[in-house]
């Protein structure tokens, strides 16, 4: 019986795809494993074989085991290999004290193991700290002694990157023939190990990962889902089980989840081990490989336990894995799908944690990461100082982990509309102050205000070149018009005022009523520039005039004493309450120097706001 050229091409080409493989001897081997399989069934052609497989759920097994098996190759089914990079940047850090163990199950000639060694040692020279061992089982002791020798034939038609981690993993020996470099080599170490008798399996292990690709289909199948089972046994909590593709055809019965293709957790075993709990832990998304390790190393010198992702969709296997990182930084420019559209995702979702934007944009996409502030963007970090002001950016997530509040004796009050008759149309002017997470408060606490109100001014601490974009979106949730500041500016009903780029802004009062001005001479205040305390201070300076003011969230403490003194001369003071605060630095400060009258949710504080400015019907 033999194959066509035609039906060899077709046999090859799922094969290639399956396995990567490109000898032509190795092609030649599959071609027979098919024909042994028509002669067992009696199949006179292939197109009456493959009809079989077509119907036969075994028989298909069987036939993708043809195409497979004693094909061993170099970075063979590459996306197995993508995912193992995604789970060693996801899960494994510079400061792990843990040794990687990883165990090829089937490794014939050592390709496979070698292949997952490359991508091991690649990880430790970037991660000195890293360790890995590496263990490879076969039944045949022909291809251990090769697999030991860590010689192999010089492969052709690798695609990149794989090409060239190859060659600089290992060195040429002869014009046909490489070694595997000696940091690997001498990390490995192989037994001959029948998979079908778990009994005299070598008693080592547990393992972080375990790759046992297409050869149990040569096993009964309840002898291959008891050995899985055996497998996965010998994993760490949240390690990893890699089939192969005629493992998952056949759908193995066993208690497995996937997390990827062909890629399973023991779904009965924790996924974080408890000495992981007690750091605090950021998610570094970012396609940038040098930024990441940036991040990395910083967050590291910190304290923080660190999770990488090149992409989303590195991101989702590692909250797949059931790994949850307490804050999360997000490179926008990523090739499958950039930041915003996944964090809009996410949020849509339910996922509540703090998010930073660590990334530089174009133009076009400003109105975008603007936008994002209002739905759950918790701040914004420009990639390109990340080198020179990263304790800048560091100091900002550290402040936003710090979740736990600290105790008060002001007690939060219950509020009641008869309260607030007699205040009604009281206040002339209303001042907010605020910080990290402090754009989506204010958004959401003056939405669809609209005229008739009075005066508002805002300082918002926000990065350079972003201050008018963000007063033009909250301008427009408010509904109110936005008022340019050159010079002493009147203040008027129904207009936002907002602080501009780097600048102060103070009230004073004029033969007309009370004036607006920006300063960019006076000095950062708790090293903020604009800063709330200015602001608050010139207030607290005018006499006969009525103010509402009103300190939300953010680190530090700018704006709570100049607070006091604002209560002191008879205003009104409102804090943010503590436990709805993205940080509570700030309303913390001023509750602890009892500056604040009352402690209030942002949908009390707008009932309040509206109820006292007789605009009840708004809310």
């Amino acid at each position: 019986m033999i194959l066509s050229t035609e039906e060899k091409d077709f046999l090859f080409r799922p094969a290639r795809r399956l396995t990567g493989a490109n000898s032509e001897a190795r092609y030649e081997v599959l071609v027979q494993n098919v024909l042994r399989r028509m002669r067992q069934l009696g199949a006179s052609d292939l197109g009456s074989y493959l009809k079989i497989a077509e119907i036969n759920d075994r028989e298909y097994g069987e036939l993708i085991s043809a195409l497979t098996i004693h094909t061993t190759s170099w970075f063979r089914e590459e996306p197995h290999f993508e995912a193992f990079a995604h789970y060693l940047n996801g899960r494994y850090r510079q400061s792990s004290n843990e040794t990687f163990a990883f165990l090829s199950a089937a490794c014939s000639t050592g390709e496979e193991l070698f292949s997952f060694g490359m991508l091991l040692e690649y990880f430790r020279r970037r991660h000195p700290a890293f360790q890995y061992s590496l263990e490879g089982w076969d039944i045949d002791p022909v291809s251990i002694e090769k697999a030991q020798t860590g010689r192999f034939e010089s492969p052709h038609g690798m695609t990149e990157p794989w090409q060239s981690l190859l060659a600089s993993m290992s060195l040429a020996t002869t014009s046909h023939e490489r070694i595997v470099c000696q940091d690997i080599l001498r990390r490995a170490r192989f037994s001959v190990t029948d998979l079908s008798k778990p009994e005299n399996w070598p008693k080592r292990g547990p393992y972080h990962w375990i790759a046992c690709r297409n050869v149990l289909i040569y096993l009964q199948p309840q002898q291959s889902v008891k050995t899985v089972q055996r497998l996965a046994g010998k994993l760490f909590p949240s390690g990893r089980l890699c089939l192969g593709h005629s493992e998952a055809a056949l759908g193995l019965d066993a208690k497995l989840r996937p997390v990827s293709e062909s890629i399973f957790v023991d779904h009965g075993r924790p996924s974080v081990t408890r000495h992981e709990k007690t750091k605090p832990s950021v998610l570094v998304i970012d396609n940038s490989f040098t930024a990441r390790q940036l991040l990395v190393k910083g967050f590291n010198a910190r304290g923080f336990q660190c999770f990488e992702a090149e992409d989303t969709q590195a991101a989702e296997n590692i909250f797949a894995e059931g790994l949850d990182p307490q804050v999360i930084t997000l490179d926008l420019q990523m090739p499958s799908e950039n930041g915003i559209a996944w964090l809009r995702r996410k949020r849509k979702a339910g996922m509540r944690k703090p998010v930073f934007i660590v990334s530089d944009f174009s133009d076009s996409e400003k109105s975008a990461v603007v936008e994002s502030f209002t739905e759950g963007l918790t701040d914004y970090f420009p990639k390109s100082g990340l080198r020179l002001e990263l304790d800048e950016l560091l100091d900002r997530v550290q402040a936003v982990v710090r979740i736990a509040a600290p105790p008060v004796e002001t007690a939060k009050m219950q509020l009641r509309q008869a309260n607030f008759h007699r205040q009604k149309n009281k206040f002339d002017v209303i001042l907010i102050g605020a910080s990290t997470g402090g754009i989506e408060a204010i958004c959401r606490l003056l939405a669809r205000l609209g005229p008739g109100h009075p005066p508002i001014v805002v300082v918002q601490h926000i990065l350079k070149n972003f201050a008018k974009a963000i007063a033009m979106r909250i301008g427009k949730a408010a509904e109110l018009k936005i008022a340019e500041i050159s010079g002493p500016t009147p203040l008027q009903s129904g207009h936002l005022y907002m602080a501009p780029d780097d600048v102060h802004l103070t009230l004073s009062k004029g033969s007309n009523g009370l004036r607006i001005s920006s300063d960019d001479c006076l000095a950062a205040q708790f090293g903020q520039k604009p800063s709330i305390d200015v602001l608050f201070r010139s207030a607290a300076r005018i006499e006969g005039v009525s103010f509402l003011a009103i300190l939300l969230t953010g680190m530090g403490k700018d704006g709570a004493e100049a607070l006091l003194l604002l209560k002191n001369q008879g205003a009104t003071t409102l804090v943010q309450d503590l436990a709805e605060c993205v940080v509570p630095g700030i309303p913390a400060e001023a509750i602890r120097l009892n500056a604040a009258q009352l402690v209030l949710s942002i949908d009390e504080m707008r009932r309040f706001l509206l109820l006292t400015t007789n605009r009840a019907h708004s809310a």
